[in-house]
């Protein structure tokens, strides 16, 4: 009945296949760099306008544009009074969250990691990898040379609950940014894509 596309390298040749099994092909994007064969397109990013995709998809295309069309997980909602309320006030920063997605190709958290060690940053740090994230190794290895107080969490299912109990994160501006903007979450966003 349905069928999404959610990837970079993607676009209208590759959609345009899927027509012959799929009755509805939508499409997630967040680019607007790319022409698009689909019933419907989502692009979250603010700022965004359904403009941006008047010469890149059919006219019968309904695109749905802005942070009201993210995806977020039930928890964030569940979680954003408790981490907005946690946030009134001027405090030092006393737990970081390092996350560059679940595979970090760039190896970005090592990057963070080395620069909190050289800051001497004191308190703890929360680190979201998963299992088969490329550069685990040098993770761990970076973690276990530095005078860091770090928490790798590997595949974590709770990070609704990880965001909402730091005071800083330091991650990818993709998808992750519009949760932690959900919860509020002063970053340093940094774009890998």
């Amino acid at each position: 009945d349905l069928a999404v596309v959610d990837h970079y390298g993607l676009a209208r040749d590759y959609e345009a296949g899927l027509r012959d099994w799929a009755g509805t092909v939508a499409v997630i994007d967040d680019l607007a760099d790319r022409p698009h064969d689909c019933d419907l397109l989502a692009d979250p990013s603010p700022g965004r306008m359904v403009a941006d995709y008047q010469k890149l998809v059919a006219p019968h295309c309904r695109v749905l544009t802005g942070p009201s069309y993210a995806l977020l997980r039930p928890e964030f909602a569940q979680q954003r009074p408790h981490s907005l309320s946690r946030r009134k006030g001027a405090h030092e920063p006393c737990r970081i969250l390092v996350s560059f997605g679940m595979t970090d190709p760039g190896n970005l958290t090592v990057a963070a990691l080395r620069a909190l060690d050289k800051a001497r940053f004191i308190h703890m740090v929360d680190v979201v990898l998963g299992g088969s994230a490329p550069h685990l190794d040098d993770v761990h290895n970076a973690i276990a040379n530095s005078g860091l107080d770090v928490r790798l969490h590997i595949n974590a299912t709770d990070m609704a609950e990880l965001m909402a109990a730091a005071d800083v994160s330091i991650g990818g501006s993709g998808g992750s940014a519009l949760e932690r903007c959900c919860l509020g979450l002063p970053s340093i966003s940094i774009s890998a894509a």
